[in-house]
């Protein structure tokens, strides 16, 4: 049986034996041949010699193993770069995200003051309309019925004004329902 070749330690091991078996010669004893003291060294080299191989064969599936878990720390260090890329991507996502919320919110507190004041201006048309048409109803019961024109050019103020507070109360519903959407919008991006 002709050995597998081994790392140096092998060879050492071998050269060892060798050595060994040269140095401390076994002695015949009484009775002996020489063809027996033969047959005992074949068999004492023969199990040298096998085991020899088998510690190479050991020797073989260890360095088959390391190179297994080679692999196997390779793949779990790919693994743990691209999770650690992923991660990156996502925070990276969720801080653009929370900006965008955030401006998103800073236009919709801009919008509620604009609305506010919008609403301020309607209160104000408001106010003065009521005002206008209530001049109106004072010339018509105490002016002179002589003066109609004067009276004419007021109720013309007073429709104009009317139609003005129309628009804005369609404005302010425009800019309600919009806001409402708006809103809506920031609760989705919130949850």
């Amino acid at each position: 049986m002709k050995p597998s070749r081994g790392p140096w330690w092998w060879s050492l091991l071998c050269l060892s034996v060798a050595l060994r078996s040269g140095s401390h010669a076994v002695p015949i004893r009484k009775g002996e041949t020489a063809a027996a003291m033969k047959a005992e060294v074949d068999v004492v080299a023969f199990g040298v010699i096998q085991l020899i191989d088998t510690l190479g064969q050991v020797n073989q599936t260890l360095e088959a193993r390391m190179e297994a878990v080679g692999r196997s720390l390779a793949a779990h260090d790919r693994r743990l770069r691209l999770l650690g890329e992923e991660a990156g991507r996502a925070a990276e996502a969720q801080r653009h995200a929370k900006e965008a919320l955030r401006q998103l919110q800073v236009q919709m507190a801009r919008v509620q003051a604009q609305g506010r004041g919008t609403r301020d201006r309607l209160a104000r048309v408001q106010q003065e309309d009521q005002e206008l048409w209530t001049r109106v109803a004072r010339v018509e019961r105490y002016l002179d019925p002589t003066l109609p024109a004067h009276i004419k050019q007021l109720k013309e103020k007073a429709t104009e004004h009317s139609n003005i507070l129309r628009m804005l109360q369609l404005f302010t519903k425009y800019q309600r329902e919009s806001l409402q959407d708006q809103n809506r919008q920031l609760s989705e991006l919130s949850d």
